[in-house]
């Protein structure tokens, strides 16, 4: 009989800690909602050569299992030629555990970074390390303006702009 009781009460306090974790997620995504939606603009990328390339850009930002997670599926097309040169997707999700945001990238060319993320005073900046740096994204975003630059910044701490991007929401 106590080894019933016993159960019985981890599963109640296992399913009361789950509800509290998903209420702590929830109120973390919330904010987050904002960039719910299609979002179209222009921006430009420089290169490891220093070259500057115009680029147009579509995202489709959807929310997911209630809430829980945010997707981002962005394309880029060269200026130009209207060749589609980038492909990303993205999953943003807030860890209670660890109390921070975790953002999931993956390119069409393989790549793949786990990068921490903050939002606060509706700005998503969220980086991940690399050989010798991190490189950093700062998002901007209001109801209908999403404004993005992107930087290397280096072991010493010198930050280094090499992307940016405007986009509007459809």
């Amino acid at each position: 009989m106590k080894k019933i009781f016993l159960t019985i009460a981890l599963l109640i306090v296992s399913g009361v800690i789950a509800i509290a974790q998903t209420s702590i997620q929830k109120s973390k995504m919330g904010p987050l909602m904002i960039m719910e939606g299609q979002w179209k603009g222009n921006g430009w990328v420089k290169s490891r050569d220093q070259q500057m390339h115009q680029f147009h850009q579509e995202e489709i930002i959807e929310t997911k299992l209630d809430d829980l997670l945010i997707t981002v599926h962005g394309q880029g097309f060269d200026a130009d030629s209207n060749e589609k040169t980038y492909e990303a997707y993205g999953v943003l999700s807030y860890a209670p555990d660890e109390q921070q945001y975790i953002f999931n990238a993956y390119t069409m060319e393989g790549e793949y970074a786990q990068a921490s993320a903050t939002f606060k005073d509706n700005t998503l900046i969220w980086w991940f390390e690399i050989p010798h740096g991190t490189i950093q994204y700062e998002i901007k975003l209001t109801e209908n303006q999403w404004i993005e630059d992107g930087y290397y910044i280096s072991a010493d701490k010198q930050k280094f702009p090499f992307f940016h991007m405007e986009l509007q929401k459809e």
